[in-house]
C-alpha cells in the first residue's frame, strides 16, 4: 500500500509538472525584461508563386505580437532578430536572418514566401526562433516550428529567395 501511495504522489506530481508546458505548445513566448514576442505559425504549404509554373514555392503564415513589458522603455524601438530555417526530407536546411524593428506594440501576421523551395517529396520542417538581444548578449531566445508534408517535389531548381511581407 506504501508503494502505491508513492507512485500516485509521483504520478500527480509529474502531471503538474507537465501541464503547464503543454498549455503552450504551438506558440512561441520569448520574454526578457524589456520585451515579449509571442509567435504562432498557423499554415504552411507549397504553391507555384513564381512564372515557372512548378509547384515548388513555399509559402508560411505566422502570427506575431510584440510588446513592451515597462513604461521605461516607452521611447525605445524594439529590436530583435528573427530566423526563418526549412529544413527538407534529406536534412539539407536554409536559414535566412531577418532584424525586426517596430516603435510600438504590435500584432501582424506575416506571410513568408520561399521560392524554389520544395525539391524534394517528404516531410518539410518550417522553424522561426526569434532572439532578444542587450548590447550583444542573449537575454531571450525561442523557437516555433511546423511539420508539414508538400507532395512531389521538383529537382532541377536552385532555391531562391525568402521574402516575408507584414
Amino acid at each position: 500500500m506504501k508503494k502505491f501511495t508513492k507512485v500516485l504522489l509521483v504520478s500527480f506530481l509529474m502531471l503538474f509538472a507537465v501541464l503547464p508546458i503543454s498549455t503552450v505548445i504551438g506558440e512561441l513566448y520569448v520574454t526578457d525584461n524589456e520585451i515579449t514576442v509571442i509567435i504562432n505559425i498557423t499554415d504552411a504549404y507549397y504553391t507555384a508563386l513564381d512564372n515557372d509554373g512548378i509547384e515548388n514555392d513555399i509559402v508560411a503564415n505566422f502570427d506575431m505580437t510584440i510588446f513592451k513589458n515597462d513604461r521605461k522603455y516607452s521611447n525605445e524601438r524594439i529590436k530583435f532578430d528573427l530566423y526563418v530555417e526549412l529544413i527538407l526530407p534529406s536534412g539539407l536546411n536554409y536559414i535566412y536572418g531577418y532584424r525586426v524593428s517596430c516603435k510600438r506594440c504590435v500584432s501582424v501576421s506575416p506571410v513568408i514566401y520561399l521560392y524554389n523551395h520544395a525539391t524534394e517529396p517528404g516531410w518539410y520542417t518550417i522553424v522561426l526562433t526569434c532572439v532578444l538581444a542587450d548590447r550583444g548578449l542573449v537575454t531571450g531566445m525561442g523557437s516555433e516550428y511546423l511539420v508539414f508534408d508538400p507532395p512531389g517535389g521538383t529537382p532541377g531548381t536552385e532555391p531562391g529567395s525568402c521574402i516575408i511581407i507584414v
